[in-house]
């Protein structure tokens, strides 16, 4: 919500999270998005980024009403559509192409579940982006370019099966 224009990191195409309890972490996204959030309105004159149509501050009891918003739509409200099933999906589909290591550093989830072995196999931000990018692109190379954007709600696993022939 409070995202700040020194949370995007144009060099390294992450973005830094604020999430519960102060926990920060840098997140991969794509530089469609990255240039997206960078070129944001300035509604108020502040530092932040995400602001509503009318300039004033995203606040928490606009996220808290995102799910009843999305669910009006047929598509959501039938696939059960909520802030949680995003993050579900997109973990679960993160960890078919990239492994449970790499979809728990995604998640921001820490290396103690994984014990001693977590803490020598602990993912590349280059392997976060690139699982980042498998998912949400058709060639991952493409999250690179600003003029291609993320295909989003599409589910990564069913494509990859589809490719591959078993015989």
């Amino acid at each position: 919500m409070a995202m700040g224009r020194g949370d995007l990191s144009q060099r390294s195409r992450l973005v830094r999270l604020v999430e519960k309890y102060g926990k920060q972490r840098w997140i991969p996204v794509s530089a469609h998005l990255l240039e997206r959030l960078s070129a944001a309105p300035n509604g108020c004159g502040c530092d932040r980024v995400l602001h509503r149509l009318d300039g004033s501050h995203l606040s928490a009891k606009w996220f808290e009403g995102f799910a009843r918003r999305i669910q009006r739509t047929g598509w959501a409200a039938e696939l059960g559509v909520s802030a949680h099933w995003l993050r579900h999906t997109t973990l679960t589909d993160i960890e078919r192409i990239a492994g449970i290591r790499v979809a728990a550093t995604y998640a921001g989830h820490s290396d103690r579940a994984f014990g001693v072995t977590g803490v020598y196999t602990k993912p590349s931000v280059d392997e976060i982006h690139l699982a980042h990018a498998s998912l949400f692109f058709d060639d991952p190379a493409d999250a690179a370019d600003a003029a291609v954007q993320p295909q989003l709600f599409r589910r990564a696993l069913p494509v990859r099966l589809r490719a591959v022939e078993f015989g």
